[in-house]
């Protein structure tokens, strides 16, 4: 259980770190690469990777 903890804390730390670097395609590389991938937001629900993709200066800096 203590190593599924720290594989799971070392996807997220991983995964901040490439948003925080404008790394997007390094960010997504814990989804599945799908066109059934959906997420979100202000422009409401977004399918597949291609079309996650913002500009660097739409999203934020994230911090786990």
């Amino acid at each position: 259980r203590a190593k599924a903890k720290e594989d799971i804390k070392a996807v997220l730390f991983s995964q901040q770190k490439s948003w925080n670097d404008g790394d997007l395609l390094s960010f997504m590389d814990a989804y599945i690469k799908s066109d059934s991938l959906s997420f979100i937001g202000s422009r409401g629900v977004q399918y597949g990777l291609g079309k996650t993709y913002l500009s660097k200066k739409q999203y934020h800096r994230l911090k786990y």
